[in-house]
């Protein structure tokens, strides 16, 4: 399964891929939003991609191509995983992280409306989760713009890796509702 937007390539991840994930998910930044620590080594980095992204089909690279003057690289991760709130099998959650080079630019609102079209259409899910810590507004924003309604906070409801607990804002989108924002 290969998804291609406007500027990017949303493909399976190989093990090929370790240096580029441990360049986006080794900054300080980066993991800690999502609620994971950062990559401390390559070997942390091949370690996910066994683990969980190359075994998940429903999680995928985001690569920048080349553009004749710098190689193609993979800059983050978006997809699927099965929603634990929802008993429905037509329901997932969707989850993305991008490098810290590549904030700001509009880079993830364009994955992710792939993502979802990618959910609806040809996965035939009925309904798309999302969340995010109340401090991260680069989420929020991307989940404002790609339509999700907020169906509210999960109060202390995840611990951290480091310890810390935090609340989830949760949001969803049904196809029904995706449907009516593209027509």
């Amino acid at each position: 399964m290969i998804l291609r937007t406007e500027r990017l390539i949303l493909r399976p991840f190989t093990e090929n891929d370790a240096e580029d994930v441990f360049q986006y998910a080794g900054a300080p930044e980066v993991g800690p939003a999502a609620g994971w620590p950062p990559h401390q080594s390559i070997e942390d980095s091949r370690q996910v991609l066994k683990e969980i992204f190359i075994p998940n089909e429903t999680c995928l690279a985001i690569e920048l191509p080349s553009d004749g003057t710098r190689p193609g690289r993979v800059i983050g991760s978006a997809g699927f995983l099965k929603d634990p709130a929802r008993e429905n099998p037509k329901a997932m959650m969707a989850g993305y992280a991008i490098g810290r080079d590549w904030w700001g630019k509009g880079y993830m609102t364009e994955c992710m409306q792939e993502i979802i079209r990618w959910g609806f259409e040809d996965l035939d899910l009925d309904i798309i989760s999302i969340c995010y810590y109340p401090d991260n507004f680069r989420s929020a924003r991307v989940v404002e713009k790609c339509g999700f309604k907020k169906e509210g906070i999960m109060r202390r409801a995840e611990r951290l890796f480091n310890g810390e607990v935090k609340d989830k804002v949760i949001f969803s989108l049904t196809k029904d509702e995706w449907l009516a924002n593209r027509a």
